[in-house]
């Protein structure tokens, strides 16, 4: 079962468009790179030099609930998918952040002012959370309970309940939304991302949705 196509890992112009040099960067909702419903945008600046880094889609509430929608289109399946399985999927996850660890970090520290050294630490974050969380699908246990009946038997499963949201700070743009994601993923929730702002959490979801097929 192919959680994430090879259609979810664009090259730039299919992510957006190019204008005077600058990346026009959408949102990915529903696997599909789309404009912000009201058609604006906004600029990112690199906060030490002034330079455009890119821009980005203004997303509104439309664009929130088109989001909501594709992952709650995507969740009955993702919640049959078995938690180790889940699990696999984020190891994947962090060996592609590994990879790509440096990249990121650099991007970080152009769009928000962070010194590279606490930049490369931000991902590391994220990179430490997507193996943590992975060993977790294995862990996901339930328990049972004594109960006052002799008939009767008390257990508890732990199941995927439906979609959240995460609303994150811009001060550690990769890390915190790790470590509200991740968890989530593993446990229980479908992620359908709308990337509402930051080039390194675009950059990371380019990342992240490169094909990770369960049949690996």
């Amino acid at each position: 079962m192919a959680l994430f196509s090879d259609d979810l890992a664009p090259d730039l112009a299919s992510i957006g468009a190019t204008q005077g040099g600058v990346p026009v960067i959408r949102n990915c909702i529903g696997g599909e790179w789309v404009p912000a419903r009201g058609g604006e945008t906004f600029l990112t600046i690199n906060p030490a030099n002034g330079e455009v880094i890119d821009e980005v889609a203004n997303s509104s509430t439309a664009d929130v609930e088109a989001a909501v929608q594709a992952a709650q289109a995507a969740f009955p399946a993702w919640r049959l998918l078995p938690a180790p399985k889940r699990g696999e999927i984020l190891y994947r996850i962090g060996q592609r952040l590994i990879e790509h660890k440096e990249e990121l970090a650099r991007l970080l520290t152009r769009e928000m002012g962070k010194v590279l050294l606490e930049a490369r630490g931000d991902v590391q974050e994220a990179i430490d959370m997507a193996f943590y969380m992975g060993g977790e699908g294995r862990r996901l246990l339930g328990y049972t309970a004594p109960v006052e009946m002799p008939d009767k038997f008390g257990m508890a499963v732990r199941d995927p309940v439906g979609v959240v949201a995460c609303i994150t700070p811009w001060n550690f743009p990769i890390a915190i939304p790790s470590w509200k994601i991740f968890p989530a993923l593993d446990l229980f929730t479908e992620w359908k991302a709308i990337y509402v702002d930051y080039s390194g959490r675009l950059q990371r979801a380019q990342i992240d949705s490169q094909p990770l097929s369960t049949n690996n």
